[in-house]
């Protein structure tokens, strides 16, 4: 659901494309931009104080600042290790270059692509030519089960560093412990290809059940299950205070509507899971900063 475009500051050279730019990912969550080169939005800023177009005044040139700060606040991605851009070469060149190295969802380029196998697409022609994922729904119904879960997930987890499980019924008792497992089995499956390939190394639960011993729980049951070098912490919170069901990372959200947990009566069973717009997403991670009943945690 989220993807994660490079795009090329070498594109932006008037208002009308920096406008594209603001409307394509400014009102779209599952659209993040690549820092490529680091602190992309610097190039940006001084493209803006270079206009010269007819027409962009003071006004328009800081409203065009003001989208700029928005866009890099929301939707700039800024977990991905880079090679410093020597801008001896193109942009589009550099940009190839890291492709090569993790892949990015798309280019958005209106350069010429070095190889014609690269998926770079001009930004100003999107509505009649951009990559499959440029189109696809930020809501999805899908199978109740671990793996259609994780996968709907899995393109926002690859560019994360933190992963965060919500759902006041990720309990530790049977027989709600036998629908929840299969989640983490699957997480930690994947878990080396997270963060750029570089692996996620922490992994937090937010829940509500005070029935069990948490900390026991997890030695036993979930330490066995766990990758070397990895942090598991569960956070336990008054029942009252839990109602929706999410995960959360450091790059954006999905909600899953009937909960993160396998359906144990009908492999037929739904869940309906969406992208989280900004502002939400906000808003829920900041919820989980307050402090918790108590939050055991084991490492592997």
């Amino acid at each position: 659901m989220h993807r994660e475009y490079a795009v090329d500051p070498e594109s932006l050279r008037d208002y009308a494309s920096l406008r594209t730019l603001f409307e394509s990912f400014i009102s779209s969550p599952s659209r993040l931009i690549a820092d490529c080169p680091k602190n992309w939005h610097r190039e940006v800023l001084h493209i803006i104080n270079q206009l010269r177009d007819e027409g962009v005044g003071p006004n328009r040139r800081k409203g065009l600042k003001n989208h700029l700060q928005k866009l890099y606040r929301t939707n700039v991605c800024k977990n991905r290790s880079v090679d410093p851009w020597s801008r001896q070469a193109r942009w589009l060149i550099y940009a190839e270059q890291e492709h090569e190295k993790a892949a990015f969802d798309a280019i958005l380029s209106s350069g010429t692509p070095a190889d014609p196998d690269h998926p770079v697409y001009p930004l100003d022609e999107l509505f009649f030519n951009s990559p499959g994922c440029w189109h696809e729904p930020n809501q999805a119904h899908v199978k109740r089960l671990a793996p259609e879960i994780v996968a709907q997930a899995l393109s926002m987890l690859r560019v994360s560093k933190r992963i965060i499980l919500v759902d006041p019924y990720f309990w530790f008792t049977q027989p709600r412990w036998g629908n929840y497992r299969p989640l983490l089995v699957e997480i930690f499956k994947v878990i080396g290809d997270l963060n750029f390939n570089q692996g996620a190394r922490k992994l937090e639960i937010h829940t509500s059940d005070r029935h069990a011993n948490a900390e026991g729980f997890l030695r036993s049951h979930v330490l066995p299950l766990m990758p070397d070098g990895m942090l598991v912490q569960c956070k336990i919170w008054p029942k009252a205070e839990m109602h929706d069901r999410f995960i959360l990372t450091d790059v954006g959200g999905v909600f899953l509507g009937q909960g993160l947990g396998e359906f144990e009566l009908s492999a037929d069973e739904e869940v309906l899971v969406g992208v989280l717009e900004r502002e939400t997403f906000r808003k829920e991670l900041a919820k989980l900063q307050r402090e918790p009943i108590e939050s055991p945690a084991i490492e592997s």
